[in-house]
């Protein structure tokens, strides 16, 4: 057992030990697992199922193997990489390096330094993306995001208002063009992530 590790109650650790006996892994959650070695499972039924130096720190999270990695809210994943970290209610992180899923479902697969900030937002592969708004996705490239114009306002309309309306509406409103920095352009080039036109 690992001395300074305070063992949660039906835990599981396969750890090969220090050159002394002395363990080095803490699932110290109820429930809680740890695999490979330097690992840590603190939330109640959290798994650390390979790697090293990986945490998981809320109920019901996992981290499945690579190297510094951590899942730091509940029901948040990493799989693998080295230095990721989901970090919102059911994030999760694919792969890659220093990348980092901030907002409550919200998820990055692979690339490096990229960013999920809003809710049900992903960032895909590519190197220093930020998908920074609600719903929007980057694909692949480096410092670009699929984003709404948050500067864009018609009277009472703007990108967050007409996101709220049903597809039908968002469509009709999308194909529309409106005047913005004194020119006509399609709303769908302003309000883009709302629009789908990433």
């Amino acid at each position: 057992k690992k001395k300074d590790c305070q063992y949660g109650t039906a835990t599981l650790s396969v750890d090969a030990g220090d050159y002394f006996g002395e363990g080095r892994n803490c699932p110290s959650g109820e429930g809680s697992v740890t695999f490979g070695k330097y690992n840590s499972a603190g939330g109640d039924g959290a798994t650390v199922t390979g790697g090293q130096s990986n945490a998981a720190n809320e109920d019901a999270s996992t981290v499945s193997g690579g190297n510094t990695n951590s899942a730091n809210y509940w029901y948040s994943s990493v799989f693998g990489g080295n230095h990721n970290s989901a970090n919102g209610v059911s994030s999760s992180v694919s792969g890659g390096e220093f990348n980092t899923a901030d907002a409550d479902k919200s998820s990055v697969y692979g690339g490096y330094v990229n960013r999920a900030e809003g809710k049900y937002s992903s960032a895909v592969g590519g190197k220093e993306n930020v998908a920074a708004e609600e719903y929007s996705v980057v694909v692949g490239e480096l410092e670009t995001s699929c984003r709404d114009d948050n500067k864009f306002k018609d009277g009472k309309r703007t990108c967050a208002e007409v996101r709220k309306k049903n597809p039908d509406k968002i469509l009709k409103f999308c194909n529309k063009k409106y005047l913005y920095n004194g020119k006509k352009i399609y709303l769908r080039d302003i309000c883009v992530s709302t629009c789908g036109n990433c």
